[in-house]
């Protein structure tokens, strides 16, 4: 849950993560590379086409690296299945 810190406790946040204050209140947020691998990790719940066009933005926006978005495949455990897509897409 968010009160006991939920999925941003402990390793979790894994240097992807932050606070910012939001009218008032501090809210959790991810850098984009972690976004995308976070996309990839919970693509049978989203969507591969969540997956895949989360990848496309960020990589025409360039709002992360490749070596940013495979760091946090690499986090996520998700690097083998991100890594063809990263091939094709970026």
């Amino acid at each position: 849950s968010v009160r006991d810190g939920g999925a941003w406790a402990g390793g979790a946040v894994r240097g992807g993560g932050g606070t910012r204050a939001l009218a008032g209140a501090e809210i959790g947020v991810c850098a984009w590379g972690r976004t995308v691998a976070d996309c990839v990790r919970y693509r049978n719940r989203t969507g591969l086409v969540v997956a895949i066009e989360a990848l496309q933005e960020v990589g025409r926006a360039r709002s992360a690296s490749p070596a940013q978005i495979m760091e946090f495949a690499r986090i996520d455990r998700v690097a083998s299945v991100m890594e063809p897509y990263m091939r094709a897409l970026l």
